[in-house]
């Protein structure tokens, strides 16, 4: 059958661009408005916003660091502390070397370092959060000169992305040991 909303939660002034769940009671949502917002689902109401420089076109969160990761039109990936608040206080880590539009970010699901990015470039990228340099491993070309739209993670560390191809394509990278991921 149909299902109904149980719940909405307004305040964003732009498209919803992207929702990740950071607990049961909680969750983060990003817009074009530039704001990534936390919520506190049971009331409905914001806990926190954290203030962007441009549109968001995704985020995810990480329950092993507590971070959010967000991307951008700027070909720019954003992590950010949520802990910190958000008024005067910008991301923690910027990551740049997408030559256009970051589509999709996600988080390792088994590693508390490392994100993906998928860009309209046609590119994959691996970032190291550690470290403030380029991206540790970059798939050129991951969808035969196409854009790549969305990125995620397996448990064992596979990247699947698709893209403008019309297909979902598999990698699979050698992660370097770092002893606490």
């Amino acid at each position: 059958g149909l299902l109904s909303p149980t719940m909405a939660f307004e305040g964003h002034k732009g498209a919803v661009t992207g929702v990740a769940w950071a607990s049961t009671r909680s969750l983060f949502t990003g817009s074009y408005d530039h704001n990534i917002v936390s919520w506190d689902v049971e009331a409905g109401t914001q806990l926190n916003v954290l203030y962007g420089p441009k549109a968001v076109n995704g985020l995810d969160y990480n329950p092993l660091n507590a971070l959010v990761a967000s991307c951008y039109p700027d070909n720019t990936v954003r992590v950010w502390d949520p802990r910190v608040g958000g008024n005067a206080v910008g991301p923690t880590a910027t990551f740049q070397s997408h030559l256009q539009w970051v589509s999709s970010v996600r988080w390792c699901a088994t590693g508390q370092h490392y994100l993906a990015s998928a860009s309209y470039d046609g590119s994959v990228k691996v970032w190291d959060i550690r470290a403030q340099r380029g991206a540790t491993h970059t798939i050129e070309s991951a969808h035969d000169g196409g854009k790549v739209l969305c990125v995620d993670w397996s448990q064992a560390g596979e990247i699947l992305s698709g893209g403008s191809d019309n297909m979902v394509k598999s990698h699979v990278l050698t992660m370097p040991s770092s002893g606490d991921d």
